[in-house]
């Protein structure tokens, strides 16, 4: 299942009206007739959301103004892998999103983003794990460590991302030089926070991922660029070898 920002369906009782023009044509007028002048209006506001994240859309009073009729929808959402992943699912690449509530101030610290409990997120995205992972080598072995951050109801994002990179990092036997900031700084050396970054990805000369095993490689051939999860369920330990070996070292 992929995870929107903001999701607006109408389904019809009968799906009749998949490709067939006229179909389609009587249903879109018997859905606008049952429309009020103001929602029909609200369909022509499309805003632009700036620096607003998919996550901040769904907790922010824009979701409730498009549930109203009062907004069509969004444009320029822009998203995060600071409360996202990509995973392999049966159907292909699936998008897996941590809601999280709009702050106060568009200049809100990273430790200060708050989590959103919108949408019972941590059993569809447990749930989508499994149905994804569950006859990979190594998911049972792995299944729990990971499990209780699907159980255990973190408040903040900041600290729900530094235990998953701890276990990640404990799992992988890596001992990175983490340092934190106090505040925010505009420039600094080998910065990938706007490269990396979801439907705008950055190309890293130094890091070629290099093919391994995926459950369904057969089917859509390697996906590069997936959590690490993917890899760790995929080939366990020996993740870090691929990891090394995707290095290019100038």
């Amino acid at each position: 299942m992929a995870f929107s920002a903001l999701t607006v369906t109408a389904t019809p009782k009968e799906n009749t009206s998949q490709g067939n023009p006229q179909e389609m044509d009587k249903f879109i007028t018997e859905l606008m007739g049952k429309m009020t002048l103001h929602e029909k209006i609200g369909q022509l506001n499309l805003p632009v959301t700036g620096n607003i994240v998919t996550g901040q859309a769904k907790s922010s009073d824009v979701a409730g103004k498009i549930r109203n009729g009062e907004v069509g929808g969004l444009f320029n959402l822009k998203q995060t892998y600071r409360n996202r992943c990509t995973i392999a699912a049966a159907n292909g690449p699936l998008s897996l999103s941590v809601p999280i509530i709009k702050p106060d101030t568009p200049k809100c610290p990273t430790k200060d983003i708050r989590i959103s409990d919108h949408g019972n997120w941590r059993h569809l995205h447990w749930n989508a794990l499994i149905s994804a992972y569950n006859m990979s080598p190594f998911f049972e072995y792995y299944e729990e460590e990971f499990a209780p951050f699907y159980e255990k109801k973190f408040d903040f994002l900041f600290d729900f991302n530094e235990e998953l990179r701890r276990l990640v990092c404990r799992l992988l036997d890596l001992q990175p030089n983490i340092v934190y900031t106090e505040t925010y700084i505009p420039e600094v050396a080998n910065d990938f926070r706007e490269i990396i970054r979801p439907k705008h990805e950055g190309e890293d000369p130094d890091f070629i991922p290099q093919p391994y095993y995926q459950v369904f490689r057969d089917k859509f051939g390697f996906l590069p660029n997936l959590s690490i999860v993917d890899l760790l369920f995929n080939m366990g330990p020996e993740g870090i070898l691929i990891l090394r070996d995707s290095v290019r070292h100038s």
